[in-house]
């Protein structure tokens, strides 16, 4: 039985724990849609370190049904490095 498609939604991560959280949803999309992310879905991480997450950058890993958040990825439009001025940016 085909899933309807999730009503449109933005989730934005924040930092870190917004990264992870992120990638948990993202996780849980793909392996209910057949490791396809549903259109109707828009992910956005603002990384606030010093230096870019290097494990939420894009890469060209593909991945299997049922896999942690290890093997999925954020696409380049899915990821924004602030950098560690987050706190001015935010004045």
């Amino acid at each position: 039985m085909a899933l309807n498609p999730p009503i449109p939604t933005l989730i934005v991560g924040l930092g870190g724990s917004g990264a992870a959280t992120v990638m948990h949803v993202k996780t849980q999309l793909m392996n209910m849609y057949n490791n396809v992310m549903p259109d109707t879905v828009g992910l956005t991480v603002f990384d606030t370190a010093n230096n870019p997450l290097a494990q939420f950058r894009s890469g060209k890993q593909e991945r299997k049904s049922g896999a942690s958040y290890g093997s999925i990825e954020l696409e380049p439009r899915e990821y924004g490095h602030l950098g560690g001025r987050a706190r001015d940016l935010a004045r």
